[in-house]
């Protein structure tokens, strides 16, 4: 599909400058990183992310960064402990599971 309609909006120069190098690390151009932003908001069917501060948008049902770092810690000492069986893949995974559940 050639890209025909063209758009103009104002943006802080400095802003301009900055996204910019960080979308040409990422191999985008300007536009182009405009134009995933649109596709995301139309396959999503709204915005691909929130908008508004952290605290604005934390919930009391939502982990704290404390209890975060204690469950990574967890999770290295899991992975870390020869006695926890480990999978090859997903898919190595779920097909335990599957024969767990036949043979129940």
């Amino acid at each position: 599909m050639a890209l025909s309609s063209n758009i103009n909006i104002k943006v802080d120069p400095e802003d301009k400058e900055k996204a910019s190098a960080l979308f040409k690390q990422w191999g985008l151009t300007f536009s182009s990183a405009i134009n995933v932003f649109l596709k995301q908001c139309i396959n999503q069917g709204h915005m691909p992310f929130t908008i508004g501060k952290y605290e604005d948008n934390y919930t009391s049902s939502e982990m704290t960064p404390e209890e975060i770092d204690q469950l990574a810690e967890e999770c290295e000492q899991i992975a870390r402990d020869p006695k926890v069986k480990s999978y090859n893949s997903f898919s190595e995974l779920l097909k335990e599971i599957d024969n767990e559940i036949e043979n129940e």
